[in-house]
């Protein structure tokens, strides 16, 4: 029942809202009002290639809203910008995030394989640059999103948005902490919802509807929405998708004969996957200078994995081990934006907001225990150690019992969040000014809880109970941020020159508040931890001409230690981890150049970047018996990147982009040590118009070197390098009439047999591990999918 409730919040809000606006336009004229046209609408009119449509809008003349917090074309902004627009997202069949990203190197998204730790198969968080999870801020409308927090074996993820309700997708490269905040150290994910305007496009009514069958997981997807101009001044939006999906099937990875029993370890644990996720908007337009607007959205992902019977040697698993895992996302905002066109201020725009989000996961699991095995097979001492190592034998079992243990796992964060931008321009001698400036605060709220019983074989029955844990392993903690922000967009020499500035005053505080069982660990005490940051940056863009321009970009990064990072602790059998409250924050210092060309029928942008990282955070083993977070004493990533696209022929179309990276870490020893980056990576793209068909094609390649540079494992050998590959994708629209469009494409034609880079940090004498096979980190073979979309 507590899924339905936010959606019928955001009725009863929306109806509330809308009556009352209803009773007032009674009373206000129609001819006094005008609407607004959408400045999205405009710039999609600028100056386009003579032979294509506001359809084929190329990357050039794509905006961005969170680079300068101003509306911008991407190459006007001195650093690297990826927008992913809904016309992509629709031509290219994208039903997740990794699907979104599949063609933008040096932006990855892991996914997560192993079966001690995920059993879900689900995508982990997105990196850039060398870093990622909850170092790259994650944004919907503005909104948070649930931070990742992987303990006890359980392994967290930040995929709480569902990519059929986006309007586009923003992905910033480097710092955005000036203008964004702490945690946009390595980048900002800035995810855009579909509003009213984008499906009205002028009418009174408009809307769309699709369906989806993804290969990959056997997905189906059905999606619906639909939007309202009731009258000159009140739009509404309503959305909804459905999607169920089942694990991902690696076609081309092999079973080594691991050990495992009941599924080979070619194969992901069986799984099923339900999403939901309902979206509704209400736009308020009383003039031409205000606009209101009301958005309500609820997310739920709820996973079943089932693993079979599985015994071997090393096995962290036997009997049958049933887990579910469900992710819940559901947030109002309210925001005005007012034209005050006033000598000293533009416009103003604020925004308030509160987000519930939340991942639980229950873990059913059954014990095949006999600690009598281990005794005949090692002897007594020996094979009772084992036993206990195995986590076979309690002080409560007798040798043949079998324990049923049940886990539940509740991760919980509430955020409130409060944004007020203003802007002003104004000339001073000969340069033109725009300053952006306000106040960016949330208080954070995070819970988490877990609790482990043991029961007697085939029950889980209060009566049969043999023990009940409780075991925070760091406490509930309230996360304060308030920052002032102030960037001023100068331009010098006839507008040749564009010199932006800006600094932040960050305040952060992390506030543990306890919990239920929660203990602190003697001499590692929890406490409040807060910091105060500058954090400055400046870029430049100078135009040699109407062709040719250069940039450069400093921006330094912060971020404060997560509560888990600070307070979390946890005692095993053979490995302990101890809290550390003495975190220091990560900074970085990033710098970056580049040279960039456009003309009528093109574009090219290729820079330069170096991040130096000091304090950055990491487990480390502290004795051979510890490992506690700490601060590493130096990071440094560089590379470069470098995309372009050129129209050769009327329905002829080139593009590409490049990405190389290296990096390495240093301890207090000066030991350096390789950190693993995706490889030197290249997609070229050919799209072709066959407009007497209405049939558009596109083909990709995607080109990756061998990794060459892998951490040492435990051994001082060199971990698994992946090898290189070239992999080919195929994509096919038919505008079938004006209204209906069927979509369908092949991903790995060649179902080639490759590696995924992140198979780097995997120990070659372990690739048999029956929990985490190196297999699984195949990258799918071959894989079909197919939609229809409808719009109205």
């Amino acid at each position: 029942m507590r899924k339905q409730y936010p959606v019928v919040g955001v009725c009863l809000a929306s109806a509330l809202f809308l009556a009352l606006q209803a009773r007032a336009q009674e009373t206000q004229p129609a001819e006094a009002i005008q609407q607004k046209a959408p400045v999205a609408d405009v710039a999609q009119q600028s100056a386009l290639p003579e032979s294509m449509t506001s359809g084929d809008v190329m990357q050039m003349d794509a905006i961005t809203v969170t680079a300068t917090r101003q509306e911008q074309k991407i190459l006007n902004v001195p650093q690297t910008i990826n927008v992913i627009t809904r016309q992509t997202m629709d031509d290219h069949n994208v039903n997740n995030v990794e699907e979104m990203l599949r063609h933008t190197p040096g932006v990855h998204v892991n996914r997560q394989v192993s079966v001690a730790n995920s059993a879900f198969g689900d995508l982990g968080s997105i990196s850039m640059r060398g870093v990622g999870g909850n170092r790259i801020l994650t944004v919907v409308d503005g909104d948070r999103i649930l931070e990742s927090a992987g303990v006890q074996g359980d392994v967290g993820n930040r995929m709480f948005v569902d990519t059929q309700m986006l309007k586009s997708a923003e992905i910033s490269r480097g710092p955005a902490s000036t203008l964004w905040g702490a945690d946009a150290m390595g980048g900002m994910v800035s995810y855009q919802t579909i509003d009213p305007d984008d499906l009205l496009k002028g009418r009174e009514f408009g809307g769309k509807a699709s369906l989806g069958w993804d290969g990959l997981n056997y997905g189906k997807s059905e999606h619906g929405s639909m939007a309202f101009q009731f009258n000159d001044t009140t739009q509404a939006l309503l959305g909804y998708t459905h999607r169920t999906y089942e694990e991902t099937r690696l076609r081309r990875a092999r079973d080594r004969n691991c050990g495992r029993e009941g599924f080979p370890c070619d194969k992901l644990p069986p799984s099923h996957t339900e999403v939901d996720n309902v979206l509704a908007k209400l736009v308020y337009r009383p003039n031409q200078d205000h606009q209101f607007k009301l958005t309500g959205e609820f997310f739920e992902a709820d996973t079943n994995s089932h693993i079979p019977f599985m015994s071997a040697t090393g096995a962290a698993l036997n009997g049958y081990d049933h887990r579910n895992q469900d992710q819940k996302r559901w947030r109002f905002a309210l925001e005005h934006k007012w034209d005050v066109n006033a000598n000293w201020l533009d416009n103003l725009k604020w925004r308030i907001s509160y987000s519930e989000q939340e991942r639980e996961v229950r873990r059913d699991r059954n014990y095949f225990t006999d600690p009598t095995d281990y005794m005949a097979l090692y002897g007594p001492m020996m094979g009772a150690m084992i036993g206990r190592m195995m986590g076979l034998s309690y002080p409560y079992v007798k040798p043949g019992d079998h324990i049923n243990t049940r886990r539940d796992t509740d991760y919980e964060q509430n955020f409130w969040q409060a944004d007020i931008q203003l802007t002003s321009s104004f000339d001073w001698a000969d340069t033109s000014h725009k300053l952006t400036y306000g106040f960016q605060g949330d208080l954070t709220e995070t819970k988490y809880s877990v609790e482990e019983t043991d029961y007697t074989a085939g029950t889980f029955k209060k009566g049969s109970q043999l023990s009940n844990r409780m075991n925070p392993l760091f406490p509930n903690a309230d996360t304060t941020r308030a920052d002032l922000y102030i960037q001023d967009e100068i331009k010098l020499f006839g507008d040749r020159l564009t010199v932006t500035p800006g600094i932040r005053r960050a305040h952060y505080s992390v506030d543990p508040k306890g919990g239920s069982g929660f203990q602190d660990v003697t001499g590692y005490e929890a406490r409040k931890i807060s910091e105060n940051k500058w954090l400055p940056q400046i870029g430049a863009i100078f135009k040699f001409d109407d062709t040719y321009s250069t940039y450069a970009r400093y921006a330094k990064g912060f971020k404060m230690p997560t509560a888990q990072q600070l307070f979390m602790s946890f005692e095993g059998d053979t490995m302990s981890l101890i809290p550390n409250p003495d975190l220091k924050p990560e900074t970085v210092d990033t710098y970056e150049v580049g040279f960039r060309g456009k003309y009528d029928k093109g574009w090219f942008s290729v820079g330069a970047f170096y991040s130096d990282y000091d304090d950055f955070i990491a487990q480390r083993q502290q004795s051979p018996t510890t490992i506690s977070y700490d601060n590493l004493d130096q990071m440094r990533i560089y590379g470069v990147e470098a995309s372009g696209e050129w129209q050769f022929a009327r329905n002829w179309s080139l593009n590409g982009s490049v990405d190389w990276q290296y990096a390495k870490y240093e301890d207090e020893n000066g030991n350096k040590t390789p950190w693993n980056v995706p490889p030197l990576t290249a997609v070229v793209g050919l799209k072709w118009k066959m407009p007497e068909y209405n049939i558009t094609s596109e083909l990709f390649g995607t080109f990756a070197r061998a990794v060459r540079r892998v951490d040492k494992d435990s051994e001082g050998k060199d971990n698994f390098k992946p090898g290189g590959y070239a992999v080919f994708d195929g994509y096919v629209n038919w505008q079938m009439t004006k209204n209906l469009k069927l979509t369908a494409s092949v991903t790995n034609i060649l179902n080639k047999r490759y590696f995924d880079y992140t198979a780097g940090d995997w120990s070659v004498d372990n690739k048999t591990n029956p929990a985490n096979p190196l297999e699984l980190y195949t990258a799918p073979g071959r894989t079909f999918v197919v939609s229809l979309q409808a719009t109205f």
